[in-house]
């Protein structure tokens, strides 16, 4: 496609080729068309886009350039998408002319400047038991995720904003039933892989639990104690670094206690035995163990299984 233009005032024998602009500079999220406007002492046409970026990451032209004969002096340049690179990617557009002039118009398209801003950057220690959850807030507008290196006793959740990348990440700790604290380490990074070195890494500690009940009835997981209904003797070995005491909302004669009271033991721990008698009903007994150390309440519910009920024996058939 060639271009013809004619300029008044102009002597016929002089050869010329020019441009207002040859070196168009975009932003990376710029898509608008750029119009340059070209001179030439005879018709012209687009030789050649080269340039070592002129292909995007997925193979295709990520420049776009156009002219019209109708339009003889008008050329149209436009990146057809976003720099999502963090490097400035370039192309030259050659413009020759039927004089054989040429004419060399440098386009950059800009590097994306990636904005991944997390705070704070410290979380409050979580506390053993009970502890409030936290909030941590990104700002960014690029997709993101959020994982904990190490273990699975920390709960995270992203919300963000609708139609935007912004939001916040919720952290929340699991009860420890350990003396000892823990750490683990929250990573929160951009998806793409290419801006991964924006990541943020924030610590996170957990208080370890000032006591510690430990036993074969105990269920990890719902920390309830399991009785059977013939009741018997139940053995707890208790770890504390503080003083205890321990009793239970039932009268001793239901549920007895021996020792109710302790001192540090960070090592095997205490024991305690605790007496049940038989529960004769149907349906389960409940009840609440309740320990005391530095101030802190620790509560254990306990379940007593109920009897099962008396199969009735089937009537003799005549």
């Amino acid at each position: 496609m060639a271009a013809a233009v004619a300029l008044a005032g102009c002597s016929q024998d002089e050869k010329f080729l020019r441009a207002d602009n040859v070196s168009l500079e975009i932003s990376a999220e710029d898509t608008a068309e750029q119009m340059v406007t070209i001179e030439a002492s005879s018709p012209w046409l687009v030789d050649a886009v080269g340039g070592a970026d002129w292909l995007n990451d997925a193979g295709t032209k990520w420049l776009s350039v156009k002219y019209d004969d109708n339009i003889p002096n008008l050329l149209w340049v436009k990146a057809t998408e976003t720099n999502d690179n963090l490097e400035d990617r370039r192309a030259v557009i050659r413009v020759a002319s039927g004089d054989g002039l040429a004419l060399d118009i440098s386009f950059t398209q800009r590097a994306m400047i990636v904005r991944f801003n997390v705070s704070p950057s410290i979380l409050e220690p979580f506390d053993a038991y009970g502890s409030r959850a936290q909030t941590i807030t990104v700002d960014t507008g690029l997709p993101w995720e959020a994982f904990q290196l190490d273990g699975d006793w920390l709960t995270t959740t992203i919300d963000t904003e609708e139609d935007k990348n912004a939001g916040t990440l919720t952290v929340e700790a699991k009860d420890t039933r350990s003396l000892t604290e823990r750490r683990d380490t929250i990573v929160l990074r951009p998806v793409r892989e290419a801006y991964w070195s924006y990541s943020d890494s924030i610590a996170v500690v957990q208080a370890g639990s000032d006591l510690v009940v430990h036993s074969n009835v105990i269920d990890e997981e719902t920390v309830e104690v399991e009785i059977p209904a013939e009741g018997g003797e139940v053995e707890l070995r208790v770890q504390s670094r503080a003083e205890w005491s321990v009793s239970t909302e039932v009268p001793p004669e239901r549920v007895a206690l021996s020792p109710t009271e302790g001192g540090i033991d960070t090592g095997e721990g205490a024991q305690v035995v605790m007496t049940v008698t038989e529960n004769t009903e149907e349906e389960e007994y409940r009840f609440t163990l309740t320990f005391v150390s530095a101030g802190k309440k620790y509560e254990y519910r306990c379940v007593q299984a109920g009897v099962a009920p008396e199969q009735e024996e089937p009537t003799p058939q005549e």
